[in-house]
């Protein structure tokens, strides 16, 4: 097959439109501006393969970013159903399978990954491995910084006693509450927070639960936006006395990453954007691996992300391609802005705009009424969503509009319709959709549901299952004791792989706090606040270098046992009988975890690159089984609960050398920090014996020391990273190497969740003032009709809209306004029905009266033989 051939075979199936976007020149950049159904993902992974296809692009060099990993999925399958055209030449099928794919956070985390430690410090503010802090653990930082800042008695917690001081006063708080593993704090620690973490304190007040999540996004709002914290210590008190606390508490935030030596998610593409800046060794590795840029769905772009594809192109003077929809832009709270595309030419000079409006997807009706919706935005590009030719112009049904007395009434009636759907229709459950502006209505929906056992699932409809069965036999754990197993696994996992995290990451003073609980228990929450006070005062050391210290000199930090008089007695005498010294049983807590610590350490030092993180657990549940308190404190020990764990290890360090691999087809194995990483792999990927020179003699370019720490540093935290994803799988982690099954069931979703997937029936919810729209702070009235928009264009088939007058909240009832924007829909294409109590309750009573009369004939028909 020519490369015409080939050409015409990729393009086949495409609008005018998309070929024309398929072929356009790599002189300047390109927009592909897009409406729902467009198929603009398709036309850019069809635009990479013809340039791949034409040579005018090495597929190496081709990377394509997006912001979910469902995107990445998407865009990979697609990939591949490209490389499978009947008659590509099998060298172009290859080659297409080494594009790149990649979520924007995954790229800033590889360019963080080319850094050196040197780096990493000078840069950055961090020592390598910082650890990632889980959306609950950051939600409890705030929580705590708010709090402590109301405890200094001003609203910016400056306090009376100056910024430095007020600053350490609060970060020692910080750490020594961290320390005290209060209820919340220990479930941190235990990872049972999820993201919708219950912030609610003991009075009940959920105002609180609302000021922190709002500090949070107000905080992800400033990252994003690209603006830096304050640096209290620098200011006048007068200055600091006009400080707004989201100014403190951001601050405080920040200094308490920076103090733990971790990061956020923000920080994947803020820190990334600073190494490109300052690191030849970043930049040059960007450099031979981008020659083509091609993003999808850059209305979701926010400040930091522009300005971190603004970064890439400028270093690299790669061809930009981007793709995207202004009308579907709606995560505003995490800063991102339509005007991004509107006014895309400010930010890319002279592009070339090719418009994708042809909505494949809805029928004729659905189209003209959103549509119509969508017009009412005036900060939008403007551009008419039109069908297909051979589509009729108002074909299908019209949008329906309904009107309830109650919520109740809505949800039994959306109950009825679904059913109606599947028993008298035959549609599949999985061809429903239930969305809603927030998620809360949601559970009173899934509840009416659930009474009517109509199968319910997320917005992916789909569970994890395992690939094969072997997988569970080479577990050797039956179903029954799956859920124990899980328990067990897990309870031997916190404190376990806090000790080995403390190995990467040596000032997480979260980890030691989790680590005593196995290896030294008798340790205080006092005695860890001092420990990380005197890290602090030494300039940020490492915590068990701080423990270390504290051993050799126990007359500064300990009093001597009773009755022996030294300095501490002394002390005490001077303050009225106080010593300011810590208890002496403290001192053999702090040597019961540098014993553990060391024995892990001595561990990783003697397999070096070779390190396995089962053996190293191996190791580490050895030395708290050997400890003296073990008899009282027993972590891990279960038959299960222990093989679990290590056969959990070994299937994630297969995972991570199987990924490891797969990079260095794709990009190579230079030397330096990534090479010790890639040798610390090639152990699990291959067996000794296996013919691995070339792979060797690539690793073993970095000429590192024999005793240097980044030999097993690197291999360790990839290895630990992928087993906390792992960890968040639950019981499900049990089944490694796992798949995504789809299952039949009626999605009930948040409109949020649902963007990028389509079914045939959709049922909006809930669509009244304070809803949708939100009548808080989240968002611009814009941005709300973008929401509706998008939940509208989900729709294939059928569209249906409700709302209620009134709901109950407790032991009240609220009335509702509908949603100002069913107002704006078209007359034209829309149908509004107001269904009545009545009409819900007596098709309920039809369907009763229906379901009691077929038990009697089949009663008269097993009598009749009788008779």
């Amino acid at each position: 097959m020519d490369t015409n051939t080939t050409v015409q075979a990729l393009c086949a199936g495409l609008s005018a439109a998309q070929v024309a976007a398929v072929r356009a020149p790599l002189d300047r950049p390109l927009l592909l501006v897009a409406c729902p159904g467009a198929g603009k993902t398709r036309t850019l992974v069809t635009r990479m393969a013809y340039l791949v296809a034409a040579e005018r692009l090495p597929a190496e060099r081709a990377l394509l970013v997006t912001f979910s990993r469902t995107a990445v999925e998407e865009a990979k399958e697609r990939l591949l159903q490209l490389s499978r055209t009947p008659g590509m030449p099998p060298a172009l099928s290859r080659a297409l399978l080494q594009c790149r794919v990649r979520t924007l956070h995954g790229l800033g985390r590889e360019l963080l990954r080319a850094a050196s430690f040197g780096e990493w410090e000078r840069v950055c503010g961090r020592v390598p491995v910082p650890r990632r802090v889980e959306a609950a653990e950051r939600l409890a930082i705030i929580r705590e910084a708010m709090e402590l800042c109301e405890q200094q008695g001003t609203n910016t917690g400056a306090g009376a006693n100056g910024g430095r001081e007020s600053e350490r006063s609060v970060l020692e708080m910080i750490a020594a509450t961290a320390a005290a593993a209060n209820t919340d704090d220990a479930r941190i620690a235990n990872n049972e927070f999820s993201e919708t973490v219950d912030l609610t304190d003991e009075r009940g007040n959920t105002e609180r639960r609302r000021a922190v999540l709002q500090m949070s996004h107000d905080i992800a709002e400033r990252k994003a936006a690209l603006v830096a914290p304050v640096d209290v210590s620098t200011l006048s008190p007068e200055a600091r006395a006009r400080l707004h606390l989201n100014d403190i508490v951001y601050a405080y935030y920040e200094r308490w990453l920076q103090q733990l030596n971790c990061i956020d998610y923000d920080d994947m593409i803020a820190m990334p954007r600073k190494l490109l800046g300052a690191s030849a060794p970043v930049r040059q590795r960007l450099q031979r691996g981008v020659a083509a840029l091609f993003v999808d769905e850059f209305q979701d772009t926010s400040t930091a992300q522009l300005r971190l594809l603004q970064a890439i192109l400028r270093h690299t003077g790669a061809h930009l391609c981007a793709a995207g929809d202004d009308d579907q832009s709606i995560y505003g709270w995490r800063n991102a802005q339509p005007a991004f595309m509107t006014e895309f030419h400010t930010h890319f000079p002279n592009p070339h705009r090719i418009f994708l409006t042809c909505n494949h997807r809805s029928t004729g009706q659905i189209v003209r009424c959103s549509d119509g919706l969508i017009r009412h935005n005036r900060q939008r590009i403007r551009k008419a969503m039109v069908l297909p030719e051979d589509a009729p112009a108002d074909g299908g049904e019209p949008v329906r509009v309904h009107r309830y007395a109650t919520a109740a009434d809505e949800d039994a009636d959306l109950a009825r319709q679904l059913q109606q759907l599947h028993q008298q229709h035959g549609a599949r459950w999985r061809d429903m959709a239930v969305l809603c502006r927030l998620s809360k209505p949601l559970e009173a929906v899934r509840a009416a549901l659930q009474a009517r056992d109509i199968p319910l699932a997320g917005a992916d409809q789909a569970k994890t299952v395992a690939r094969s069965a072997a997988v569970d036999a080479a577990l050797r754990i039956d179903d029954q004791r799956r859920e124990s197993a899980w328990a067990a696994a897990a309870a031997s996992a916190r404190p376990v792989l806090a000790l080995i995290e403390l190995l990467v990451n040596e000032r997480d003073v979260k980890m030691m706090s989790c680590a005593c609980a196995a290896f030294a228990p008798e340790m205080h929450a006092l005695t860890r606040a001092c420990i990380a006070r005197e890290a602090q005062r030494a300039g940020g050391e490492a915590l068990m270098q701080t423990v270390r210290r504290m051993i050799r000199h126990p007359e500064r930090y300990f009093r001597p046992p009773r009755g022996v008089r030294g300095v501490a007695e002394e002390e005490a005498a001077a303050h009225g009988g106080l010593s300011m010294r810590l208890a002496p049983n403290q001192l053999s807590a702090c040597k019961a975890l540098a014993q553990a610590y060391e024995a892990l350490r001595a561990h990783a030092r003697e397999h070096g690159a070779r390190i396995s993180l089962s053996q190293l657990v191996a190791a580490a549940q050895d030395v708290a089984r050997r400890a003296p308190h073990q008899q009282r404190h027993r972590h891990g020990d279960s038959e299960y609960g222990g093989r679990a764990l290590r056969n959990l290890c070994q299937n994630v360090e297969r995972e991570v050398a199987t990924a490891a691999l797969e990079q260095i087809d794709e990009e190579g194995v230079g030397g330096g920090d990534d090479a010790a990483l890639f040798r610390g792999l090639m152990r699990v990927a291959h067996p000794p014996t296996a013919p691995t020179t070339a792979f060797q003699n690539a690793t073993l370019a970095a000429n590192l020391p024999a005793d240097d720490r980044r030999h097993w540093l690197l291999p360790l935290s990839a290895m630990l990273h992928k087993l906390h994803q792992v960890l968040q799988d639950g019981p499900a982690a049990l089944h490694r190497t796992r798949r995504r099954e789809a299952v039949d069931a009626v999605a009930v979703s948040t409109i949020h969740n649902a963007k990028g997937k389509q079914w045939r029936y959709v049922f909006v919810v809930r669509l009244v003032e304070g809803i949708c729209p939100l009548s808080v702070w989240f968002g611009e009235i814009e941005e709300e009709r973008r929401l509706l928009y998008v939940a509208m264009t989900r729709a294939m088939h059928r569209c249906t809209l409700s709302a209620a007058y009134e709901e109950e909240t407790g032991d009240s009832t609220e009335s509702n306004q509908p949603s100002r924007f069913l107002a704006e829909l078209k007359a034209a294409h829309c149908v509004l029905e107001q269904r009545r109590k009545g009409v819900v309750e007596s098709e309920e009573r039809r369907l009763a009266a229906q379901a009691a009369r077929k038990p009697k004939r089949l009663r008269c028909q097993a009598a009749a033989p009788t008779s």
